[in-house]
């Protein structure tokens, strides 16, 4: 699953915690993995993956969500299952239920593998 592939590279490349959802007692800075499109040509696989970013105060939710587009762009790449990662977009998006702090990022993965 991609999901799990960029859980697992969040949580040992980023200084936050990646979840599939929000837990119960979130901690203040934390980011959701959410797949929400997927295709397959051959063996090649795609994904448009949604990460969400939450933080303390809007300006570091930002600074968050920077952090992890770097790191997704520059560093998930060399991932042996991945062969392309793209940024589709990347903004501010308040969670009204919750009131917290969050931005998303639209990732275009392509990969080797399932699901």
């Amino acid at each position: 699953m991609i999901e799990l592939i960029v859980k697992k590279f969040i949580d040992e490349n980023l200084n936050y915690p990646a979840y599939m959802e929000v837990p119960n007692s979130p901690p203040d800075k934390f980011f959701i993995i959410e797949k929400i499109s997927g295709s397959r040509d051959e063996q090649i696989y795609s994904a448009t993956v949604a990460i969400q970013s939450y933080g303390p105060s809007m300006y570091q939710t930002a600074l968050i969500c920077e952090e992890l587009n770097e790191s997704i762009l520059n560093d998930f790449i060399t991932c042996p299952e991945v062969s392309k990662v793209e940024l589709n977009s990347s903004y501010n998006y308040p969670d009204t239920s919750t009131k917290r702090y969050r931005y998303q990022s639209l990732f275009e993965i392509y990969y080797y593998g399932g699901n």
